[in-house]
């Protein structure tokens, strides 16, 4: 009898969910109103996919990746994106995610243009295992 080994293909699984995985801000907003519920689903998808991703003997992180629309101050936007960034990585750790494995990627990336090329307000996450 062949045991196979589903933790890759669980963890494929819970990558494209969390990478699919967005929350859209109001006008100039640096939090979120009633995604406690999403914000703990992620937390639980990202928590699973760390035990799988350290089962395999790989490491794990999560980019927080911030977007603003293309209206007002460059300056004010890099600001917002930082601040939603902050609202979200924080929001995570509270719901037990290590903060070891999330990055702000304002914190990489000072360009003044949008990250994702969209015109949204917006937090995305992309994942790197290693």
């Amino acid at each position: 009898k062949t045991i196979v080994d589903t933790r890759p293909q669980q963890s494929d699984i819970l990558i494209h969910d969390i990478e699919h995985t967005i929350f859209f801000f109001d006008h100039k907003a640096s939090n979120l109103v009633h995604q406690e519920k999403d914000i703990q689903q992620l937390s639980q998808s990202i928590i699973e996919l760390l035990r799988l991703t350290n089962g395999l003997q790989k490491s794990l992180q999560i980019n927080i990746i911030g977007s603003t629309d293309q209206t007002g101050n460059p300056i004010k936007n890099q600001q917002l994106r930082i601040l939603r960034e902050s609202y979200i990585k924080n929001a995570l750790i509270q719901s037990g995610v290590p903060s070891f494995i999330l990055v702000s990627q304002s914190q990489y990336n000072q360009a003044e243009t949008n990250i994702n090329n969209k015109n949204e307000r917006s937090i995305r996450f992309d994942i790197r295992v290693y």
